[in-house]
């Protein structure tokens, strides 16, 4: 029997892909972007890095203008821990400081999230690390935003940077981690932020221009980041 209109479209979903992250190469490499539509009330921030190197130096993630000047957020590397500060009035505190967690050429997922008036907690791969009832009222949106640098000082990141995505409320960590060791689909999730970290990026010669993939329409640009920054290498 022949089939009428032709053969049937599959309602299996597309499987989602990841082929590139960026590499930092640890001396002047950064990506910046405005977060002034974040962090008013609570909020996630979910990455996967894989660093090149592990010093007694800070090594920023992500971090604000605001953490500098008044009210932000400044997540780093030390050694091989994830130190997490805030910062009220310019003046900064640690919030916490998780055990060895980071190796060298191994890829870790961390999630940083904040419920306003309640707390903050902090995931490695799926596992909740350190947990703060530092309870501030403060909002952490920032004009400018820094993924790989301190935005004052030279403390810059060197490693590899995959799928950071931020959102404006705290996202259960069972929908960011599934326990595969690779990231997941954050559509359904609404990122208000979702750098895919070279999936839609585009070159111009000069610097790499970061589509934002969420529902913020906010897209980032890299600086002193070479052609050969976006790399194949991500999280499997």
């Amino acid at each position: 029997m022949s089939t009428i209109g032709g053969p049937r479209l599959s309602t299996i979903p597309p499987t989602f892909f990841n082929d590139y992250s960026f590499e930092f190469d640890g001396t002047d490499d950064r990506v910046e972007f405005d977060s002034s539509n974040w962090g008013t009330d609570s909020f996630t921030i979910s990455m996967w890095i894989n660093p090149s190197i592990i010093s007694s130096t800070y090594k920023m993630l992500l971090g604000g203008s605001g953490y500098s000047i008044g009210t932000g957020i400044g997540h780093y590397i030390f050694n091989n821990t994830v130190k997490t500060w805030v910062s009220v009035g310019g003046v900064p505190t640690n919030l916490f400081t998780t055990s060895a967690v980071l190796s060298v050429g191994t890829w870790c997922h961390i999630v940083l999230a904040r419920e306003k008036n309640v707390g903050w907690s902090l995931y490695i791969n799926g596992t909740l690390r350190r947990q703060s009832t530092l309870r501030l009222t403060e909002d952490f949106s920032s004009p400018n935003s820094l993924i790989g640098k301190h935005y004052n000082n030279n403390y810059y990141f060197g490693g590899k940077i995959d799928e950071v995505g931020i959102f404006n409320s705290v996202i259960p960590i069972g929908d960011l981690w599934d326990g595969s060791g690779h990231p997941t689909d954050l559509t359904s999730i609404n990122p208000t932020t979702w750098y895919r970290m070279g999936e839609k990026a585009t070159y111009d010669g000069t610097d790499w221009t970061l589509v934002d993939q969420g529902s913020g329409g906010n897209n980032a640009l890299s600086y002193n980041m070479v052609l050969s920054g976006r790399t194949s290498d991500v999280p499997t």
